[in-house]
């Protein structure tokens, strides 16, 4: 058990982050292989490409000799009786066999020529290796006797319209011939057609030549009507059938065309890609091995590491926690203080921004002076531990701690409880001090509008208790903080009747007591001003209008102890406004307001002040009307509402605890967390585990 409990603790504070760190490696690892491995395809088809360049040039180099040797045969030409040939006798001159002997000669030289040989078309005679013949004798010799494909060659091979490189079938086969005219007699456009057939075999060697020995590529030679003439290299498969793109492409092959300088044919090489990567896909194989071998190990040593070292981790992820969440309280509280503000919404907004939320109704500052500590880092760390401390021992306290100069200021955001919150919290800061320092408490507000000048008005009265014999410790004062506290939730309820009858004894042990002045007014201004607030909030609720007739009243009153009266007629009147109010205009106001909880209680806008706005009721009478129907406060409601969904999402989804309190309604998952716990006496991943 106890190690599944750490193993569980390991997934969530070592685990988890570690193995979306390596997997984030590892993905980066592999993008640099596949780019570094792409810019390798990419430079082996460029170096394929460049094969296209050499095969042309090799090529065309020898077609540029047969041309050249055509050249020579007709300057040779130029100097015989054959140029001017118009008599038959003349092929049986010594001069014809001389000729004859020298094309005999050119074709011994060239391996790459088959045959060569002159066509006199007015004469049908034919000079060529074989000697001096008819056109048909001639072929007769040059075929072994057989006639078979004679009428093709007279009207393809020895058609004197054409002239340069032209391909033609004989015998089922494509050959490969040059033509040209020889320069005739004056009378006569040509005398002769001199005809050169290349020899195939030595062509295709040529070809076999000027590719690369992989066994990657071959090359086609193709002529004007993109028809194959020779193919060289391995005799691939599937060979692309259309050579008319300058780039061929599909699944299994690469290729280029390039047309010749010298003919009208055109090369095609032909790469296959399989073969052509494959010493790169190997590589790249390899380097992925490697690359995941790697992660593994480094996965599998982290793990052991972290294993061995889970409690200091998650010892230091909650000390972690706990310094943000107390770090963005203090931030928080101190720019509202700092910056006095005091617009609602722009208060609201900024704690919701930092992840605080002001759940409950009454706040609350405790001041204590500190001036006789200089080390602030120590101030700090009291505070803090007196924070942890109170929301320890109560469910529904938030503590917001801030170091202001000299003093130490508590925010305290609480419900009703049996607790004097702000005594405790004093006798907490004390024994984490080891000392008693000035204390002052605020008076309870309901609205964080009054933030700033609550603070103030507190941090005066702290600084005026400068005479030691003055200093009043907070216990002096609990009777009359008590009954103060009495009346404000009777208002709070708009229990006027119980009010009133506080209102004389609340003079007379709280308002009037302090021997300073300036605290005399200060009390009895807030007493005063809580209750015309409740006065001007009745009047817009039953359009009645008795805050200006009281207004006067107080105006015109010089006598402080005449002010209880006034409050007892003020709240006697609005006891008798808020009898008309039926119960069962109540029942219907409870059950609206439990509706509205139960259908937004996932919203993280939902609260006391929205509430209130949408059934037109102050925040107090909704939380009063709430919790004399339900027993409970509307904020205790709402919060067993979300935990309770938050429960069932981690029995059925795999959410992290950030998602489940965003689904749920909270705006931040530092305060799920500390709700839920209280609720339910350990935290979301704990329970997220052992319900899964």
């Amino acid at each position: 058990m106890s190690g599944h409990f750490y193993l569980s603790n390991l997934k969530k504070y070592w685990v988890f982050p570690l193995i979306a760190g390596i997997i984030f490696i590892c993905c980066s690892l592999l993008a640099v292989n596949v780019k570094v491995i792409n810019l390798i395809k990419t430079d082996k088809i460029r170096e394929s490409e460049k094969t296209i360049g050499t095969v042309s040039r090799s090529i065309d180099h020898y077609l540029l000799v047969l041309q050249q040797s055509a050249s020579e045969l007709m300057l040779n030409n130029q100097n015989m009786v054959l140029r001017s040939t118009d008599d038959k006798r003349d092929f049986t001159s010594s001069a014809t066999y001389r000729y004859s002997e020298m094309i005999h000669n050119i074709k011994v030289a060239n391996s790459l020529v088959d045959d060569i040989y002159l066509y006199y078309p007015k004469l049908d005679y034919v000079v060529g290796t074989e000697g001096s013949y008819r056109s048909k004798n001639y072929f007769l010799i040059s075929n072994q006797l057989s006639q078979s494909g004679y009428e093709d060659w007279m009207q393809d091979v020895l058609d004197t319209e054409q002239s340069s490189f032209f391909l033609n079938n004989q015998d089922g086969e494509k050959k490969l011939y040059f033509r040209q005219h020889m320069p005739g007699s004056n009378d006569e456009e040509f005398s002769a057609v001199l005809i050169m057939c290349v020899d195939s075999t030595e062509f295709t060697r040529l070809l076999d030549m000027a590719l690369l020995h992989d066994g990657s590529t071959s090359i086609a030679v193709v002529d004007e009507n993109n028809e194959l003439y020779q193919t060289g290299g391995k005799k691939l498969k599937a060979i692309p059938k259309d050579f008319s793109a300058k780039k061929i492409e599909n699944a299994d092959y690469i290729g280029w065309r390039m047309p010749s300088e010298y003919s009208s044919l055109s090369y095609v090489v032909v790469s296959n890609k399989e073969i052509l990567f494959s010493p790169i896909i190997f590589i790249q194989r390899l380097l992925i091995i490697g690359v995941v071998l790697c992660t593994v190990a480094g996965l599998l040593v982290s793990l052991f590491l972290g294993y061995r070292q889970h409690a200091s981790i998650q010892q230091t992820i909650s000390s972690l926690n706990e310094k943000v969440l107390w770090s963005l309280k203090e931030n928080t509280l101190s720019d509202i203080l700092n910056q006095r503000l005091t617009d609602l919404e722009v208060i609201r907004n900024l704690f919701q921004t930092s992840g605080i939320t002001l759940d409950y109704m009454y706040y609350c500052f405790v001041l204590a002076d500190v001036s006789f500590e200089k080390d602030k880092k120590k101030i700090r760390e009291w505070m803090k531990e007196t924070g942890r401390i109170l929301e320890a021992e109560e469910d529904s306290v938030d503590v917001m701690p801030v170091l202001s100069g000299n003093t130490a200021v508590f925010l305290l955001n609480y419900e009703p409880s049996e607790t004097e919150i702000t005594l405790r919290l004093a006798q907490i800061f004390e024994s984490q001090s080891k000392r008693q320092e000035k204390i002052q408490a605020s008076n309870v507000f309901m609205s964080p509008e009054q933030l700033v000048p609550t603070f103030e008005q507190t941090l005066s009265l702290l600084q005026s208790q400068s005479d030691p014999s003055e200093v009043r410790d907070l216990s002096t004062e609990k009777e009359g903080r008590l009954l103060l506290e009495r009346w404000e939730k009777a208002l709070l309820f708009q229990d006027y009747t119980n009010a009133r009858t506080i209102v004389r004894e609340l003079f007379h042990t709280y308002v009037l007591t302090p021997s300073d002045s300036y605290v005399r007014l200060s009390r009895q201004y807030v007493v005063v001003h809580q209750v015309l607030q409740c006065l001007e909030a009745e009047d817009a609720r039953y359009h009645t209008n008795f805050l200006s007739a009281y207004l006067e009243q107080f105006k015109r009153c010089t006598d402080t102890k005449k002010i209880p009266e006034i409050l007892s007629d003020i709240l006697n009147q609005l006891e008798q406004v808020n009898n008309q109010y039926s119960l069962n205009h109540k029942d219907k106001l409870s059950y609206r307001i439990k509706k509205i909880i139960e259908d937004n209680y996932n919203k993280n806008y939902l609260g006391l002040c929205y509430i209130s706005e949408q059934v037109n009721v102050s925040t107090s009478y909704v939380s009063k009307v709430f919790k004399e129907e339900y027993g409970m406060g509307v904020v205790e409601y709402m919060n067993r509402l979300r935990i309770d969904e938050a429960k069932e999402i981690m029995k059925r989804d795999g959410l992290t605890v950030k998602e489940i309190a965003e689904k749920v309604g909270f705006t931040s998952d530092i305060h799920f967390i500390r709700i839920f716990k209280k609720y339910e006496n350990t935290t979301p991943g704990v329970y997220q585990r052992q319900n899964k």
